[in-house]
């Protein structure tokens, strides 16, 4: 059987790569670094542009 890459429990034949709790909280994490992000990246790219329209 396949095991679990996080926490090395043994899989269902319905589950690939990890178990339901490890896909979760990965998804978890993925969601919060995106809702972090975007604000920064918004942010320094609205400074890039009016310092560029400046010159």
């Amino acid at each position: 059987m396949q095991k679990c890459k996080s926490c090395e429990r043994e899989l269902q034949k319905d589950e690939i790569d990890f178990c339901p709790s490890c896909a979760s909280s990965k998804s978890h994490k993925i969601k919060k670094i995106i809702e972090v992000a975007t604000p920064i990246v918004i942010a320094i790219g609205g400074i890039a542009f009016k310092l560029l329209k400046k010159k």
